[in-house]
């Protein structure tokens, strides 16, 4: 059975809201949790292949990718399983919602702002496929004039990426250089080790 969409990303943010509770709570109730995470988890992929999700502007796709990424099972040795479990949908559920992303993006490049940047890079891309339409989405966010340091956590960010994000981290490393001639002492040396 399929929940309308508006349930299911209320139940979404109700578990990851109900995350910190969860550390707290009986072995028994905890795998109730768990299971249930499992479940919200199971049904994001196919809400994602829905019009109510494929219509989300971008920060409202970023705060769903959020609550996806906070659902995880309790540390206890009995929930090992459960945990590989849940690791397993949540990835695969972050995967169809960065590829959402990367679509409002191709609508609507002005949505994308410098805060957000970091948030994006850090969601598990197809890179080889995106890395073309996301730089040109990136263009106005690295033209624009900022502070050095103000792009370094999306440096980070593509810098754990990997190999296959070379080209967003590259491009931010040049804006960040760009800048550095005008940064404090502290925020240069950041910018400098991110860059190692």
């Amino acid at each position: 059975k399929k929940l309308p969409t508006s349930t299911l990303l209320t139940a979404l943010a109700r578990a990851a809201a109900l995350q910190e509770v969860d550390d707290n709570v009986a072995v028994g109730e905890s795998r109730e949790l768990t299971m249930a995470k499992l479940q919200l988890l199971e049904a994001v992929p196919s809400a994602c292949d829905g019009p109510d999700m494929a219509g989300m502007a971008l920060h409202e796709l970023l705060h769903v990718s959020r609550a996806v990424a906070a659902l995880r099972a309790p540390g206890e040795k009995e929930s090992r399983s459960l945990e590989g479990q849940l690791a397993a949908k949540r990835y695969k559920a972050l995967q169809r919602l960065a590829v959402l992303v990367m679509g409002r993006l191709a609508m609507s490049p002005e949505e994308l702002k410098a805060e957000c940047l970091a948030e994006i890079l850090a969601m598990p891309h197809d890179w080889p496929q995106i890395s073309e339409s996301l730089l040109a989405a990136m263009g106005p966010v690295l033209a624009a004039s900022k502070a050095a340091g103000s792009l370094l956590e999306p440096l980070r960010a593509a810098a754990r990426a990997g190999e296959k994000a070379r080209p967003i981290a590259e491009a931010l490393a040049r804006r960040e250089l760009r800048a550095l001639p005008f940064a404090q002492g502290a925020v240069a040396a950041e910018v400098l080790l991110a860059l190692v």
